[in-house]
């Protein structure tokens, strides 16, 4: 088997990243309607494909969310979103109840994530002050008469509390923000029905 080596790698790399306009461009077109909305087609077959078989009440099934959620994985959060049902088996009154679950399992989501955005920036500033706090007690140690092994470990802990506090509001933020902003999509999308051409 032959090794790749960086370089190789590295171009093959480049000539994927300058495809990258052509997907975006096969998005719009595949997905786009005139209105702005991407349209995602769901053709079920029957009503167990849509609601769980188990329930004693109509739950959505998990599979159908899942298919929802891969197929707008590649669309921007910033595009509005459009659900089309075709099906010929649902009566008014059960595609008004498929919309409502659907909507409200989207927002609890998004609850979810807004509840995480929350938490992310508590814990931050928690571990910015914990900082400051052993920052502080790392100068006054280092103005008394105690070893330097204590004034070190404090000031090990002052770092370490400082670097998660910039990791929590670089790196895990903008991942619960776009994470946040994937939720509010599905939770803001519209879905209609269809009736299937025979």
């Amino acid at each position: 088997m032959k090794k790749l080596s960086k370089s190789t790698l590295l171009d093959r790399l480049r000539i994927i990243r300058k495809e990258l306009p052509q997907v975006r461009d096969y998005i719009e077109n595949e997905y786009i309607d005139s209105e702005g909305f991407a349209v995602i087609e769901i053709h079920p077959k029957n009503r167990e494909s849509i609601f769980h078989p188990f329930s004693a009440s109509d739950k959505v099934s998990p599979e159908l969310y899942g298919y929802i959620e891969s197929l707008t994985y590649p669309i921007n959060s910033y595009i509005p979103l459009k659900i089309l049902f075709e099906e010929d088996f649902l009566s008014p009154n059960e595609q008004q109840e498929l919309v409502r679950i659907i909507l409200n399992h989207y927002k609890l989501k998004l609850y979810e994530k807004d509840v995480e955005l929350k938490l992310n920036l508590l814990r931050t500033f928690s571990l910015l002050a914990i900082g400051a706090v052993l920052y502080s007690m790392s100068f006054w140690l280092s103005t008394i008469k105690t070893g330097p092994f204590l004034h070190e470990i404090v000031s090990i802990g002052a770092t370490f509390a400082v670097w998660e506090s910039v990791s929590h509001w670089i790196i895990e933020r903008k991942n619960l923000r776009l994470q946040w902003m994937n939720a509010g999509q599905l939770a803001t999308m519209n879905i209609d029905f269809k009736r299937q051409k025979n």
